[in-house]
């Protein structure tokens, strides 16, 4: 038998041989099989919903209507509200937006209405201490007189993408916001 031949048999031993002690060392019951790296649990991002209620809310032609926006949360509670509302100025006049329940101790930050364009502007400040801990809350009540519709039965308001809501780390949390349906008769 040739050098060359016998040395690759030997090497080729000497590396089965190392496969077969790896292997049966790090076999089912061997510690570095159990052995994982802990990642970090993820924190639930926290999610903030705005509605209308009632919705959709029926109003005659001349008397005021309300409806309360509600925050539903889910995880920790917002600090910073902003709501961008718009609604129909042909259709919907004298708005105007109250602060709700949401914190005894809220400060209105801005409470601007273009009665123009038909975009209300609102934001509060709520000392985290203050919050109740109820996972809804009335952030606010829009109250509004319907007038002449020239023949239109229906309008909406609605939440505008700039609307934010900011809780810890000043991350924007609103998910989601659903608008106002009014009937009009």
């Amino acid at each position: 038998m040739p050098k060359k031949l016998l040395a690759l048999i030997i090497v080729f031993l000497f590396v089965s041989a190392g496969f077969l002690f790896v292997t049966l060392t790090y076999s089912k019951n061997s510690p570095l099989q159990n052995f994982s790296l802990k990642t970090p649990s993820p924190r639930p991002v926290p999610e903030s919903t705005l509605i209308f209620s009632p919705n959709p809310l029926t109003v005659t032609i001349g008397a005021t209507g309300s409806a309360n926006i509600i925050l539903d949360v889910q995880g920790t509670f917002p600090k910073i509200l902003q709501l961008e509302i718009a609604y129909d100025p042909t259709i919907l006049t004298q708005m105007k937006i109250l602060p709700g329940d949401i914190s005894d101790t809220q400060r209105i930050l801005l409470n601007k209405i273009n009665y123009n364009t038909g975009r209300i502007s609102y934001a509060i400040d709520t000392p985290v201490k203050q919050i109740s801990q109820k996972k809804s809350q009335i952030v606010a009540t829009i109250h509004f007189l319907p007038i002449n519709t020239l023949g239109k039965h229906e309008t909406y308001i609605n939440f505008l993408p700039k609307t934010t809501i900011k809780g810890e780390n000043n991350v924007n949390t609103f998910t989601a916001g659903y608008g106002l349906r009014i009937i009009l008769h």
